[in-house]
């Protein structure tokens, strides 16, 4: 359906047809794409540091990239070719930036619109007698978004809750395979779904804009299946989809330029389909708990890569700092109390 373009370039054919169940394949099994690592440094006074880096990436990178972070945006980038790398193909490319809050550091992730990944970060701190908690969490907004159908209308809680276990796995097992291969065709379904209702609101939408809008929607309303089958079943182009309208429908519509880039713009939704991101967080005193595939030493927690979100997913720690200077009063309160009983308890006696 779409042709993705970055580093890599496929041409692909999304729909009910066998080059999508080929596609699901790739995208869930990690063969295409690249993974990115994003790293968050908590400190504890709420401000932190994040650092994004992926490897195999090229230049490019450096002012255009999945997060939307390039050093115009106030990033520090780093680039490194590898060092069994003749070209600009194999390169370490890194983006770091301090962040006074959260709100600060949430601003700077949805700088840009067209940004695939989008992080929204949050802190608190809760204090006891005796400990001081923080609780800390990056939450990545849905990657796989469509404007007019929803995943659960597609996807059930164990559907989620699977996918979560194929994340922590990694690998699939045999064991996986039944939920595997109904999971496959729902992801199926809400791909196909989803971009198809896109397009035939676009396409009503650039209608209604014309004269006697009203009586060509009401033909595209007429053959809304047909038009399924059409942009699910070939390799989408607004050009060609054009030509389908008038010549197969006879819906008599030109396209300018304009109406051309809001199609483009749904690829947006297929550039999300094979790039990955892993997390990890450190904290500035002792991780509690966490939602963490894994805890690193004491205050390390880490995330393993995971892409393709249809629903947001929140990466949570919370530490904890022992208050000192608690024990300390208490000792002292406690002290005291127990000198001024047994004080009294003298005085009694006499």
């Amino acid at each position: 359906m779409r042709k993705l373009t970055g580093t890599k370039s496929v041409q692909l054919t999304m729909g009910l047809s066998q080059p999508l169940a080929g596609l699901v394949f790739l995208l869930l099994s990690g063969c295409l794409g690249k993974d990115y690592h994003t790293h968050t440094t908590v400190f504890e006074d709420g401000s932190l540091e994040r650092t994004i880096s992926t490897q195999g990436g090229d230049s490019a990178l450096l002012t255009s990239n999945h997060f939307g972070v390039t050093a115009k945006r106030g990033w520090v980038t780093e680039f490194k070719a590898m060092p069994d790398s003749i070209s600009e193909k194999r390169a370490s490319v890194k983006f770091t930036r301090k962040f006074n809050s959260v709100q600060e550091a949430n601003d700077a992730l949805h700088a840009d619109p067209e940004a695939l990944f989008k992080i929204k970060s949050e802190f608190q701190t809760t204090t006891n007698w005796f400990y001081t908690y923080l609780t800390y969490s990056d939450t990545y907004e849905a990657t796989m978004t469509f404007r007019n159908v929803k995943p659960d209308d597609f996807f059930t809680e164990e559907d989620y809750a699977f996918m979560n276990e194929r994340r922590k796995k990694g690998v699939r097992t045999s064991s996986d395979s039944g939920k595997q291969r109904i999971f496959d065709e729902k992801f199926e379904d809400y791909i196909a779904r989803g971009f198809f209702e896109d397009v035939f609101e676009i396409t009503n939408n650039i209608l209604m804009s014309r004269p006697s809008g009203v009586q060509w929607v009401d033909s595209t309303s007429k053959h809304k299946g047909e038009i399924f089958r059409y942009v699910t079943t070939h390799d989408f182009d607004a050009s060609y989809f054009e030509k389908y309208l008038a010549d197969t429908l006879r819906i008599p519509v030109l396209f300018s330029t304009e109406d051309l880039k809001r199609y483009r713009n749904l690829d947006q939704h297929f550039f999300a389909l094979f790039d990955k991101f892993g997390h990890s967080i450190e904290m500035p005193y002792e991780i509690v708990d966490s939602n963490a595939d894994s805890i690193v030493g004491t205050r390390y927690a880490v995330w393993k890569p995971q892409g393709n979100l249809v629903k947001a997913f929140t990466m949570q720690t919370k530490s904890r700092k022992t208050n000192h200077w608690s024990f300390l009063i208490s000792f002292a309160v406690i002290f005291v109390v127990v000198m001024v009983a047994r004080n009294f308890s003298r005085k009694t006696t006499r």
